[in-house]
């Protein structure tokens, strides 16, 4: 499907359901997840089969610990790092990081300048420390 998306992403946390998948299963499984799952209602057995659509997606054993994490019932999978939006806004930081212009980068991946002008003001706070903590430092 979808290449596996960088796994750094500081801007764009984990919805609350694939954070709570990775920290009992680890970040891999939260993302192979979403990207079987998400957007999409499931519901997670009590007890896991190993040809479950799950156990496939994710593996066994990551299966038992989502549904002991989870617990059994339909549930509503988030779109997580798949998300259309998240996608975007990850490539918008790749191009500007190659140096493209906001008007190149805008209309290679058919979104507004604007957009690209807030990921490139977030690159930017997120290189420059606090003005707080650089005025305690002089």
């Amino acid at each position: 499907m979808n290449a596996q998306p960088a796994m750094t992403e500081p801007d764009e946390p984990l919805p609350e359901l694939l954070q709570r998948v990775a920290d009992v299963a680890g970040a891999v499984v939260a993302y192979k997840f979403a990207e079987a799952f998400g957007g999409t209602k499931i519901y997670l057995p009590a007890t896991v089969q190993e040809d479950s659509k799950l156990a496939r997606a994710v593996g066994a054993a990551a299966a038992e610990k989502i549904v002991k994490e989870v617990g059994s019932g339909h549930i509503l999978v988030p779109l997580g790092p798949h998300a259309t939006h998240t996608r975007v806004r990850r490539a918008i930081r790749q191009q500007l990081k190659a140096g493209l212009s906001t008007a190149r980068v805008a209309r290679q991946l058919g979104c507004h300048e604007r957009t690209v002008e807030r990921v490139r003001r977030d690159l930017r706070e997120a290189e420059e420390p606090p003005l707080l903590e650089y005025i305690r430092r002089r």
